[in-house]
Order: structure tokens, then sequence, then C-alpha cells
């Protein structure tokens, strides 16, 4: 029990420190391409789309992969990827050589999360594998949340740019150490023991996880609500910072401050929804927090005052928390744990793709319908994921 708990911690550890990076990388390194090394903003977008991608395309057959070599090798090549990355962040100064870079920090990126719960979910019985998950978003959440803050006092501290990715290069070297000493990967043992029994389909990871979804009529179901949340928030990526100064008056400098408030609140109360799902079931906190997300995006337009706007936030922050533990701890028993990383993988490119869609849109529907617009579209889209979650999810209530 006391190893697995040592692998349990160390698995929480290396998803808050490769969240950090990745708060990082989304907030601060167009700043640092752009300010500090005097890029065009065009080829800034274009290298971090290039991120996107690599992180979308890697999902799904890192997860495949896992699923025949087992979760911690995988594990490690990505946090490896990830630490050699953000060294080389500081050294490379012309913009055609940052794409290989960006490339591997995508590859990397792309498989911490979905082995990082495939091992959970082979470690913890089901019914506290909730809790762990909302465990897991609470550190997720908050490494986001702390990344750009951390990047930026790293600045403030050293006059130095690079500082952020030293410091993150650091972090993701001793996720890879924690990773390598502490984690226990029980599926990689029975690999190796030749208890796995061979996989059914031949055809590679395409062909396993269309088999997947045919013979498990949830998990398209919940592929399709998570895919109506990342495309419906992903609106509003590009646009909630310009919302909050030029609609609401918010002064630039204090939006990153203002957004962290909800997101540590997410964090924390994922920790308690988690626990709850262990003891009401999944199904339910998922529907209700759907419907939650549903009309906080509806009438957040609508506000009129800092009372009325912090109540449709904090509706907003516990619909998130209600369905992020129980959709992944449904995920992760809708499925046999030799097939696992396959589908953990693909959930995860739903989310990509919705965050890739997303933001081109909602910039779009921003220029063209107004500042409220996006919000609407993204009620919308999420209405129709809390439909499908009410028509479509069956059992575990």
């Amino acid at each position: 029990m006391q190893k697995v708990n040592k692998c349990l911690l160390a698995l929480l550890a290396t998803m808050g420190l490769i969240e950090v990076g990745y708060g990082v990388v989304i907030a601060l390194l167009p700043i640092y391409l752009a300010q500090y090394l005097k890029i065009n903003i065009k080829y800034v977008g274009i290298i971090i789309s290039v991120f996107s991608l690599a992180e979308l395309i890697c999902k799904t057959p890192g997860g495949w992969l896992a699923d025949r070599v087992g979760r911690k090798p995988v594990l490690l090549g990505g946090v490896g990827l990830i630490t050699l990355s953000f060294f080389l962040i500081t050294l490379v100064r012309q913009p055609f050589f940052f794409l290989p870079v960006v490339i591997l920090n995508g590859a990397g990126m792309a498989v911490v999360w979905p082995m990082i719960v495939a091992i959970i979910a082979d470690l913890v019985e089901e019914k506290k594998r909730a809790s762990y998950m909302g465990t897991l978003g609470m550190v997720s959440l908050g490494g986001k949340g702390v990344g750009p803050a951390l990047g930026s006092l790293a600045i403030a501290l050293t006059s130095l740019y690079q500082s952020p990715f030293y410091l993150n290069g650091l972090l993701a070297l001793a996720s890879f150490l924690l990773i390598l000493a502490l984690v226990k990967d029980p599926f990689q043992a029975r690999i190796w023991s030749g208890k796995i029994e061979e996989q059914v389909v031949k055809g590679g990871w395409l062909s396993d996880l269309f088999k997947v979804l045919r013979s498990n009529p949830n998990l398209l179901v919940l592929n399709g609500i998570l895919f109506s949340q990342a495309l419906g928030l992903g609106l509003l990526i590009p646009i909630i910072s310009l919302y909050a100064n030029k609609v609401l008056g918010i002064r630039i400098e204090a939006v990153g401050s203002l957004l962290l408030v909800p997101v540590v609140a997410m964090a924390i109360l994922t920790l308690i929804t988690g626990r709850l799902a262990d003891r009401i079931g999944r199904s339910r906190p998922i529907k209700a927090g759907m419907i939650l997300l549903s009309i906080s995006m509806l009438v957040l337009p609508l506000s009129t005052n800092w009372t009325f706007l912090v109540m449709v936030v904090s509706l907003f922050g516990v619909g998130y928390s209600l369905v992020m533990p129980s959709w992944t701890a449904m995920v992760t028993e809708a499925v046999p744990d030799k097939q696992r990383g396959t589908v953990l993988g693909s959930v995860g490119t739903m989310q990509g793709l919705g965050f890739t869609i997303g933001p081109l849109a909602g910039t779009y529907i921003w220029d063209t319908l107004g500042p409220g617009a996006p919000f609407y579209f993204c009620g919308t889209i999420l209405t129709v994921g809390t439909i499908l979650a009410f028509w479509g999810i069956r059992g575990k209530d």
C-alpha cells in the first residue's frame, strides 16, 4: 500500500509540474517569441499552431503504443521530450528552427495526461476512482493557473526572458526522475509476464479505436460530451481577455489575476466533487454539471454588474467541477485495461480538436456578430452536450 501511495503522489506531482510548463507555453511563449526574439506575429501563430497540432496528432497513437509496451515507458518518453524541448527553446533564435522544438514539446505533452490517468486507473479500485480523478483535476488546474504567474515571477527576478523555460526544464527533469524512481506500472508488468492476451485487431491504432467505440456506446456519448465542452470553451479562449477589457472595463494587467481566482476555486471544488461522485454515481454529476455550464454561458453576456458576473462565473466553476472527475472515471471504467491507453488518447484527441477549431470560430464570431455572440454559441453547444448526456449515458447512477 505504501508503494502505491508513493506512486500516486509521484503521478500527481508530475501532473502538476508538467501543467505548470503547459501554462507557461500557452501564456508566455507567444510573448517571448514576439517581444524578445522580435518574430513576426504571423510566424508566432504558426509556431503555436504547430505545437497544438503535434499534441493533437500524437495523443491516440501514444495511447495505443502504451497498450503494447506499458504506460511508464511512454510517460517517461513524453516527459523526456518535454524536458529536452524546454532547454532547446532557450537556444533557438530563428522561427523555422522553433518548429521541431515545439513539435517535440507537443508530442511529449500529448501523452502525459492519458498515461497518468491510465496508471491511476490501473492502481485504484473503481469505487474510489472518481476521488482520485478529482484530485488529479485539482492538481492539473492548479498547475495551469500557477504556470503563467510563476513564469512571470521568474522573469521579474532574473530579468531574463528565457528564465521560465529554464525553470520548466528543471521541473520537467524532476518529474522524469520521480517517474523513474517511484512510479510502478502494473500493466507493463503484466505485459512482460505474458498475462495480457494478444489484441484481436491487427490493423493498428485506428482499427483498434473504432472497434472499441463500436462495442461501447457510452464511450461515443462521453466523447461527444467532451467535444462539445472543448469546442464551446475553445470559442472563448481568444476573446475572454478582450471581453473582460473592452466590455467589462477590466484593466488588461489585471485580467490574468482575475482568471486565476476561478481556476483555483475550480481546482478545490474538483477535489470535493470527485469524492461526491464515488458516493452517488457518475452520471448524475455529469448531467447536473452540463446544465450549469450551459446556463452560465447563456446568461454571462447579460452581466450588468460585478455581483451578477461573480455569480455566473461561480455557476460555471461548479458545473465544470461536477463534470470532469465523474467523466474521467466513467471513461476509465468503460473499457478493458488493455485498451485504456488507446481510448484515453482518443478522448484527448477529441478535446484537442475542439480547442483547435474553437479559437478560429470564436474570433470570427466576435468580429461578425459582436462580443456577446461567442458566449451564446458556447452555451448552445454546451446545451447540445447536455442533451447528449441525458439521452446517451447509461448506468453508473
